[in-house]
């Protein structure tokens, strides 16, 4: 079992850099993730690139002896990439294109975002793809977060592609979504457009396949960053991507299949409020849990997913360490709460927590994000937990060396039983 944290150098000033190093070491730290919204400082405008500051920053990291989890910055296109081609925004199912100024602001069936994202990976993993504190790489950032389906006209034509490829002719595609059904039958591929914007409710059939095809995009897009990837980076360098396991817009099965392995992001308090109608029926009594340590069974489900993915270890990329910025109550986290999260984590297969985050950041969105360290750099909560866990982590690894017992499975089908390799067990421990 390997603790880590996830860090932002880019957000504070270098002449701290070396003191957060010097107490992630202390605090038994192993593992640092860095740069997945870091876009803009790596590639400031177009082919100008500033690596001193990364050069850096990985440097003082591993004079502490601290390994790298290094990321692609793709999930935050920068400005200039959205002003020189606007058509990488996305367009929402109420046919508005998003605008830039948050994160995950792109369609990833763009060609012209497909060449900037090869670009950004293939000279990342030039410079870092052999350097001996880069362990691995995570690719983007929690895909499908926000906006999982783009119906820009881009995505129009892949679709057309899309279902000329798995249906091979219009009459297959009739007969299958039943067009006959208020004269919706089809005579020329470039007469499908995605389903939304009709005047009454869309062909089901429709509807499900355009899912399907979101889906598809998105494991496209990602394996077009593992290719890149593959072609520069050592074979000791993992790649990984985080995912969320609540989500149910992409097929993660598939997603999950040319990753070395399964990585995701697990905040209990804030699953706990937003998934119970998701994983409870209407006649299902809720089990009491403590308001600041998360329904345990919804934990150890998404724990139990992340595993059955690849029927192999995984990691938390991200463990919640305090109050959240997201949910609905956002409840303040009382010591324990951590420790109690990494065990759980540790009894259900999991071989690394990386902690969100190191520092609790100044400016931006997740201000009242909690981190291990307050704002000020002062230690929160969750930093007495990860000092208690430092002393423990002999007792975690020999505790989640054990063989895990499995003795029920859920079976788990995101896109309807298209074929047989879209559907797995989920083993629960």
């Amino acid at each position: 079992m390997k603790l880590g944290v996830c860090y932002y150098p880019e957000h504070w000033p270098p002449e701290r850099w070396q003191i957060d190093a010097q107490q992630m070491h202390e605090a038994g730290i192993s593992i640092v993730r860095i740069g997945e919204f870091a876009w803009t400082k790596m590639e400031p405008s177009e082919g100008e690139y500033d690596w001193n500051w990364l050069d850096n920053a990985i440097e003082v990291l591993a004079t502490e002896g601290l390994k790298i989890v290094l990321c692609t910055p793709t999930a935050a296109p920068p400005a200039w990439l959205i002003q020189q081609h606007p058509e990488i925004l996305p367009i929402d199912e109420n046919g508005h294109r998003r605008r830039f100024g948050s994160r995950r602001h792109y369609c990833p069936n763009i060609p012209t975002f497909h060449a900037h994202t090869k670009n950004i990976t293939r000279v990342m993993a030039e410079r870092y793809g052999d350097h001996s504190s880069v362990i691995g790489w995570q690719i983007d950032n929690e895909f499908g977060c926000y906006f999982a389906r783009c119906y820009c006209d881009t995505c129009t034509i892949q679709f057309q592609h899309w279902l000329k490829a798995k249906y091979g002719s219009l009459e297959t595609l009739n007969r299958s979504w039943g067009t006959v059904f208020w004269s919706q039958t089809y005579d020329s591929w470039i007469q499908i457009e995605p389903h939304n914007l009709t005047v009454a409710e869309p062909n089901p059939s429709h509807v499900l396949d355009f899912y399907r095809f979101a889906s598809d995009s998105w494991t496209a897009y990602q394996q077009l960053q593992i290719d890149t990837l593959r072609e520069t980076i050592s074979p000791q360098q993992f790649i990984t991507h985080n995912i969320i396991g609540s989500q149910t817009t992409i097929d993660y099965h598939s997603l999950a299949r040319n990753l070395d392995f399964i990585a995701w992001d697990s905040y209990p308090t804030g699953y706990a409020e937003t998934e119970s109608q998701n994983l409870y029926s209407a006649e299902d009594v809720i089990p009491s849990y403590e308001h600041d340590l998360g329904d345990p069974l919804i934990t150890g489900f998404f724990h139990s997913l992340a595993r059955g993915l690849k029927q192999a270890p995984y990691w938390i990329m991200e463990q919640q360490t305090g109050a959240i910025n997201w949910s609905v109550y956002n409840t303040g986290v009382r010591p324990g709460a951590l420790r109690l999260w990494t065990w759980q984590a540790a009894a259900s297969g999991a071989d690394a927590v990386v902690y969100f985050r190191w520092r609790a950041s100044r400016f931006g969105l997740e201000q009242h994000h909690a981190g291990l360290r307050l704002h000020d750099g002062s230690p929160d909560t969750g930093y007495d937990d990860l000092l208690m866990l430092k002393e423990e982590i002999q007792l975690l690894e020999d505790f989640s060396a054990q063989p895990l017992h499995t003795p029920i499975g859920v079976l788990l089908d995101y896109m309807g039983d298209r074929d047989a390799a879209s559907s797995q067990r989920v083993w629960l421990s």
